[in-house]
């Protein structure tokens, strides 16, 4: 799975389109459901057309982000991953591209970052690397 980071956007459309993301929600919601039930979905809140749903959904197949099986001739559409795991996973290939291009400032960056986060969260950070480091020990 190919992922385009644009930074200035916010969430989930840094990776994705307004569309896709609608349509992967709706996806994360019920998936196993035809095109024309996520148009249905879509269109309640957005002017949009059929067939431009029908043209992301296929994008979104070819990209990995979206399967699709044929069911009667109908196609049913489901996310690749759940949302967790496509987070996870977009985080991941972000973070390791970051630190592929300058790790010395990756990490002085996320330590910035990490010092302007509440204790309760920079408690989690440290827990979670403590059970890494026990992990990998064992």
């Amino acid at each position: 799975m190919k992922i385009l980071f644009k930074s200035s956007k916010q969430g989930m459309e840094k990776i994705l389109g307004k569309l896709e993301k609608s349509i992967l929600e709706t996806l994360w919601e019920r998936d196993g459901i035809c095109g024309r039930e996520i148009y249905q979905k879509i269109s309640k809140n957005k002017e949009i057309a059929y067939t431009t749903v029908l043209t992301v959904l296929d994008r979104m197949v070819k990209k990995g982000i979206v399967d699709r099986k044929k069911v009667d001739n109908i196609y049913l559409y489901y996310p690749s991953m759940k949302k967790e795991e496509f987070e996870r996973f977009v985080t991941s290939n972000i973070i390791k591209g970051i630190f592929d291009i300058a790790p010395s400032q990756a990490i002085s960056t996320f330590a910035d970052i990490l010092s302007e986060m509440n204790e309760s969260e920079i408690n989690k950070f440290f827990k979670l690397i403590e059970e890494k480091r026990k992990a990998e020990n064992q």
